[in-house]
């Protein structure tokens, strides 16, 4: 699993077994996006600290781009 650097206006794009399956600007909302790729029992807390995600631009903490 990817997640790219954030981009403005369009949040950080997930890619799952080299799959574009969404854009996320949160934790939540990765979360959402994994379970419908279906990562089914993960909540944030799993998310954040999953070693199968490759983070670009940033860690689970990073939701816009710097300036």
């Amino acid at each position: 699993m990817i997640v790219c650097l954030p981009v403005k206006g369009e949040g950080r794009r997930v890619w799952v077994d080299r799959k574009l399956v969404g854009a996320a600007h949160s934790l939540h909302e990765l979360t959402e996006l994994l379970r419908r790729a279906g990562w089914e029992d993960l909540d944030e807390v799993d998310v954040a600290v999953l070693p199968v995600i490759e983070w670009h631009g940033g860690g689970p903490e990073i939701w816009s781009p710097r300036g």
